[in-house]
């Protein structure tokens, strides 16, 4: 029974994971589902078929009878802490308990690099166009900054 609740715990998990729209062929909620799977299924659903680049997600809800594993104690317990990481990820938990120290987003030799490559990231995610204007090409070639 507890492989059944992790595994649906997974599933809804990975089906509410932020989509990235820089990579769209490498979601990490299709790899929590895949981890899901594969750890939790006796079959996987991937063990009878060719991958699919971008298979849907599986509707809990809608979810057919399988065949779960037998998960014994350490198991159980390492799937419900990889459970509770995912968890303190996606809400946010993880960066407030661990902030990422002010030297290392401003480091001393380019201290507007990470500044500029989220904005320049945000544009990307947008749409919008983050080639270097002709200006900016030349700066680099005469060896400056952006």
């Amino acid at each position: 029974m507890a492989a059944r609740q992790l595994h649906s715990t997974f599933t809804r998990l990975a089906s509410s994971w932020p989509k990235d729209p820089l990579r769209p062929n490498a979601q990490m909620g299709r790899a929590i589902q895949a981890f899901a799977d594969e750890t939790f299924l006796a079959t996987p659903a991937s063990a009878s078929k060719l991958p699919d680049p971008q298979p849907p997600l599986p509707d809990v809800a809608a979810a057919p009878e399988r065949d779960f594993k037998q998960l014994s104690a350490a198991d159980e317990g390492a799937a419900r802490a990889a459970l509770e990481a995912l968890q303190a990820i996606q809400e946010g938990k993880a960066s407030k308990q661990h902030p990422t120290p002010d030297k290392i987003l401003r480091p001393a030799s380019n201290k507007d690099y990470y500044s500029r490559l989220t904005a320049t990231i945000d544009k990307a995610a947008a749409g919008q166009d983050v080639s270097p204007s002709f200006g900016e090409r030349f700066r680099l070639f005469l060896g400056g900054r952006r």
